[in-house]
């Protein structure tokens, strides 16, 4: 009983060493007189070593932080002002692919052996940004009207029935932009498909949450000559570290809608980012699965990593 209990009291964190999300959740768990275990992973320049094999994993702890995402990515270097591809590219990738695959198989041998894992990159609806985008709006939460594609007559068919309409990379991680349907390129569009929406024009809400609690809600705010830019992360105020966070207030009724975007992307935890319209309505843009919370935390004292630290220990 005594080991059963001690194993609760235990927190895996899936990182790289010195990783800063990890080391402030570490510090939120040692307050509450836990102990973080850290499973180190490295990063693609200087990669952990892994292993499975036919005996279980022997884990102490029940539930675990992810602070890694698997990307299968070959090396780049920068040389004047562009990013270009060492000769031996392709094994690099293929290494990278390799690695990606055990490290998947670690986790969904966690996942089998009983670990929960809060941000787990097993998920599809977290990770892939059309399947978490689709499956939230058929589940009736407030996503602005879009189509995925990388047909152009399809996008133009889109765009000419929603004038104020944005653009944004099918795979993530590029900033949102204002696009035209006379603005489609074919066979760029062919090559990469894109998410076409609806442009919702507001203030920027961001809602870091766990299931059943909000750890903190703030609007963005950025320059008033920025604001012509859909994307906040475009905006310079928010590249150069000055952008302002202001607490919103939050309720019930916020809490149950986070709690049910969490549920649909499978997910334990994460980072919602919303339009407010001028009418107060919130509209969703997207969950985020390994958000930055840091400067949140700093600038209004919200206690982020305490709340997902006592998420863990209840898990």
């Amino acid at each position: 009983m005594a080991s059963q209990s001690r194993s609760r009291r235990i927190v895996g964190i899936i990182a790289a060493p010195g990783a800063p999300h990890a080391s402030a959740l570490a510090a939120a768990l040692r307050k509450l007189g836990a102990e973080p275990r850290l499973v180190a992973v490295g990063h693609s320049q200087a990669p952990a070593t892994m292993s499975l094999g036919s005996d279980a994993f022997a884990m102490e702890f029940r539930a675990a932080y992810v602070d890694v995402l698997p990307l299968a990515m070959p090396r780049a270097f920068l040389a004047d002002g562009s990013y270009h591809l060492h000769h031996d590219w392709q094994r690099d990738w293929m290494e990278a692919l390799g690695r990606r695959a055990l490290l998947e198989a670690t986790f969904d041998d966690l996942e089998r052996g009983g670990v929960t894992l809060v941000s787990s990159p097993l998920s599809a609806t977290a990770y892939n940004k059309p399947t978490q985008l689709t499956a939230l709006s058929r589940a009736g939460l407030p996503v602005p009207e879009f189509v995925i594609t990388n047909d152009a007559k399809t996008a133009r068919a889109f765009l000419r029935g929603h004038k104020d309409a944005v653009m944004k990379p099918a795979i993530g991680g590029g900033y949102c932009v204002g696009i035209r349907a006379a603005q489609v390129n074919d066979e760029t569009l062919r090559r990469a498909p894109a998410i076409f929406q609806k442009r919702v024009r507001g203030d920027d809400i961001r809602v870091t949450a766990v299931r059943g609690e909000v750890l903190s809600a703030v609007r963005i705010v950025n320059d008033a000559a920025d604001t012509k830019l859909p994307d906040f992360r475009a905006q310079r105020a928010y590249q150069e570290g000055r952008a302002r966070y202001e607490p919103v207030p939050v309720n019930a009724k916020l809490t149950k809608l986070c709690t049910r975007i969490l549920e649909v992307c499978g997910m334990h935890f994460g980072a919602m980012d919303f339009k407010r319209d001028e009418k107060g309505k919130l509209h969703l843009l997207e969950c985020n699965v390994q958000p930055g919370w840091l400067a949140i935390e700093a600038a209004t004292g919200a206690p982020v990593s305490e709340g997902l630290a006592r998420y863990l220990l209840a898990l």
